[in-house]
C-alpha cells in the first residue's frame, strides 16, 4: 500500500497558499511524520523563487528543487464586502497555475506548514494525528473508524514544546 502526504503552506502573502503532494509512504504514520517535518529528510519549508521554481528546504538544511506537477497554487478570491476584517477559509481559495504567481512579487519567498492531510492508496482521506504526550513523547494515531471519511479539518503541525 502507498500513502500520500499533502502539505499546504502559507507564505509572505496571506492571499497565496502552496500545496505539494508527496506519495510513496508505506504507512499513514510515516506520511504524517514527514508532513510535520519530524524526519531528517522532511521538508521544513518551501521557497517560491521569482521564476516560480520551487525549492524545498530539508531538515538537514539542504535545498532541493521540487517536481512542479505535484504543486497547486491556491489564491484567495476577492470578496465584495465592506467589512474591515474578512476571515477566509479554505473554500475562499481557488486553484491557479503556478506561473500566474510570477507576476505577483508578494508571493515570492518562504512558505511554512499551515496544514496537512494523508491520503490512502485510493486517494481516500486517512485521519492521522501527531501529538506530544504530557511526558514529551511523540504519539501518532490513525483513527481506523474515520478512514475514507472526509476529515472536518486538516491536521496541523505539532504544538511548540
Amino acid at each position: 500500500m502507498s500513502f500520500t502526504a499533502v502539505i499546504r503552506r502559507r507564505g509572505p502573502d496571506p492571499a497565496v497558499e502552496i500545496e505539494t503532494q508527496h506519495p510513496g509512504f508505506d504507512s499513514p504514520e510515516e506520511a504524517a511524520l514527514f508532513a510535520n517535518g519530524i524526519r531528517t529528510m522532511s521538508p521544513q519549508s518551501l521557497r517560491l523563487l521569482s521564476d516560480t521554481r520551487i525549492a524545498l528546504v530539508l531538515g538537514d538544511g539542504r535545498c532541493v528543487q521540487f517536481i512542479l506537477d505535484t504543486v497547486t497554487a491556491w489564491v484567495l478570491r476577492p470578496k465584495t464586502s465592506s467589512a474591515d476584517v474578512i476571515v477566509a477559509n479554505d473554500n475562499d481559495y481557488a486553484p491557479q497555475p503556478l506561473d500566474s504567481l510570477r507576476q505577483l512579487p508578494s508571493a515570492h519567498g518562504y512558505y511554512e506548514l499551515a496544514q496537512y492531510r494523508v491520503l490512502g492508496p485510493a486517494d481516500e482521506p486517512v485521519n492521522v494525528t501527531v501529538e506530544l504526550t504530557e511526558a514529551g513523547r511523540l504519539r501518532v494515531t490513525v483513527d481506523e473508524r474515520c478512514q475514507g471519511a472526509e476529515p472536518s479539518v486538516f491536521m496541523g503541525s505539532l504544538p511548540e514544546s
